[in-house]
């Protein structure tokens, strides 16, 4: 009898006609896609990310590739009640939560310290995401919302996934402190190396370059603007280049993400609209994922300009695998295991997080070194197809699909939810006390 398992993430999925298509929904897709092809039957419950369907309307039940697809209703991302309701009255032998979201919404609306076995996906270091949403919303209330989280996830979950070697370290570190590692889980393996996966490997090819656009040299940014972006640094970098090479243009595509930062969009227009070289700069919008593939073959290099931070260090970047994949050269700085990887491996251009002038430096070089730079983009091709691909990324989780166990430390369970909601208790409490002995 094949096993079912119920997958809790993030909308939108990376096949729907949205504004945009945010990394979450491609996690989502890659784990529901994982415990697909482990033969189980796949109930996917999609809470929507804000602002992220825009206009429109995401149809409420659908199955692609052997997953049932349940979305919940705009407005109800997070709303672990609805998550309940969607996967109420049916029995699942394994749960997996994707994302920090989804697993945290799957433990308190299915999971809730019971006998099902758990899978919780963190895409992404959860605290170190929030130290760079605090730093640029300047106040530091997000930290609890996100310690909330890994810490009920983290308490009862029975495997972690994560996307990089240096987040795995991170997430046992977590484990060690919440006692997690002892002596029943002593010899498993607890924490699964996930990375992100190339999406689409055929659709996203390079064009041929047309010689009569060599004039121009096009710098492509496409995508969000998040906490972690350095606009004050690619403002800098891509003026002071423009200055140095006529050639040079800028492209951007995408934008603010909202509910999670909006002041680093702004900004960046708002020194665009300063400078005297304004024209230059190509500001697009979110635009249609079916314009993105024009987008995409007449740019000549794409820009990821970042802070230093350990959510770099400890994450990803969907964007540079899909640039990678397109065949579009790549500048980025080497933070984190696959920049870094791709760098070194030269399958990409770098400079030093919050140098301008080193980054006008790049900009000047991969205006006036078109063959390099596509040679460049050949190996990083070849890297991402090598070992990148969906099945490629997946295979722990298919394997535990297939055979879904508990932990070790399985009979404690209830004993560590339950401490985890007296914790979240005695943190509420905390405040609650501290804001009424404030001076009025």
């Amino acid at each position: 009898m094949r096993a079912r398992v119920l997958v809790v993430g993030v909308g939108p999925l990376p096949f729907e006609a949205t504004r945009s298509n945010p990394a979450v929904g491609i996690r989502s897709w890659q784990l529901a896609d994982a415990a697909s092809r482990s033969g189980a039957q796949v109930d996917l419950v999609l809470m929507p990310a804000p602002g992220a369907y825009g206009e429109h309307t995401p149809r409420a039940v659908e199955e692609r590739s052997g997953v049932r697809i349940r979305r919940l209703p705009l407005g109800s991302f997070d709303d672990w009640r609805a998550v309940a309701a969607a996967a109420g009255g049916q029995a699942h032998d394994a749960v997996i939560g994707a994302t920090i979201h989804g697993a945290f919404a799957a433990a308190r609306a299915v999971v809730r310290g019971g006998a099902t076995p758990f899978w919780a996906d963190q895409f992404g270091h959860a605290m170190a995401e929030a130290q760079v949403k605090a730093h640029s919303d300047e106040e530091d209330r997000v930290l609890r919302y996100f310690r909330r989280r890994v810490r009920r996830v983290s308490a009862i979950a029975d495997r972690f996934s994560v996307v990089s070697r240096s987040q795995l370290f991170a997430c046992v570190g977590e484990l060690g402190l919440l006692g997690r590692l002892n002596r029943h889980t002593f010899g498993e393996r607890l924490v699964e190396v996930v990375p992100c996966p190339v999406v689409d490997t055929e659709s996203l090819r390079p064009s041929e370059s047309d010689p009569d656009q060599q004039a121009e040299f096009v710098v492509l940014w496409s995508g969000s603007f998040n906490a972690w972006s350095d606009v004050e640094t690619l403002f800098t970098g891509v003026d002071g280049a423009m200055r140095r090479d006529p050639r040079i243009r800028f492209r951007c595509t995408g934008g603010e993400v909202p509910g999670q930062s909006t002041g680093a969009y702004r900004r960046f227009a708002s020194l665009v609209a300063a400078s005297d070289q304004r024209e230059r700069f190509e500001m697009l919008g979110w635009v249609d994922p079916a314009k993105l593939q024009s987008v995409l073959t007449g740019s000549d290099l794409g820009l990821v300009v970042e802070h230093q931070s350990y959510e770099g260090e400890l994450g990803s970047k969907n964007r540079l695998l899909e640039w990678a994949t397109c065949g579009l050269p790549i500048l980025c700085n080497p933070i984190g295991d696959f920049p870094a990887e791709l760098t070194r491996r030269g399958g990409a251009l770098s400079f030093t997080a919050g140098s301008g002038e080193e980054l006008a430096d790049r900009l000047v070089w991969a205006a006036g070194n078109r063959d390099a730079l596509q040679q460049q983009a050949c190996r990083a091709r070849e890297l991402v197809l090598q070992s990148y691909r969906m099945e490629d990324t997946t295979s722990a989780v298919v394997a535990w699909c297939s055979s879904p166990c508990r932990a070790g430390d399985a009979a404690l369970v209830r004993r560590r939810s339950l401490l985890a909601s007296l914790a979240d208790w005695a943190e509420a409490l905390r405040r609650g006390l501290a804001a009424t002995s404030r001076p009025s």
